[in-house]
């Protein structure tokens, strides 16, 4: 994926939130590399991108209707109550929606590290 990609903020589709039988906004798949790797984006609506540029964005928790800019690490800061990301832990989640997004955020980083450590291998192959 080119460096280009991830330049420019696009909100790439309406999906409905499972259960609520609404659409929300979510970052271009182009951006993120797919939505599998950055799953907690089905928990908020991407109202839009940052004048600031970067991974920046605006976004409304789908639970606590809180308003933020930020990017990928302030949904999860504010999903799974994360100390010092600078974003205020959402007060609206039920212990069996925390334990839901808790699984879907280490499913997805359980398959980024081993897509990462399967390319390491490959790259070593190539080099030996």
């Amino acid at each position: 994926m080119s460096s280009s990609s991830f330049s420019t903020f696009k909100v790439a589709s309406r999906s409905a939130v499972k259960g609520k039988g609404k659409a929300v906004l979510r970052p271009s798949q182009i951006q993120l590399g797919g939505f599998d790797e950055s799953p907690l984006w089905n928990h908020v609506k991407v109202t839009g991108g940052a004048a600031s540029g970067g991974g920046n964005r605006h976004w409304m928790c789908n639970y606590c209707n809180k308003k933020v800019t930020g990017s990928y690490s302030k949904v999860k800061g504010h999903l799974l109550a994360i100390p010092l990301c600078g974003v205020t832990a959402c007060k609206n989640l039920s212990a069996e929606i925390k334990k839901t997004i808790k699984k879907e955020h280490d499913d997805a980083e359980r398959r980024k590290n081993i897509r990462i450590l399967e390319l390491v291998t490959a790259d070593k192959k190539l080099v030996t």
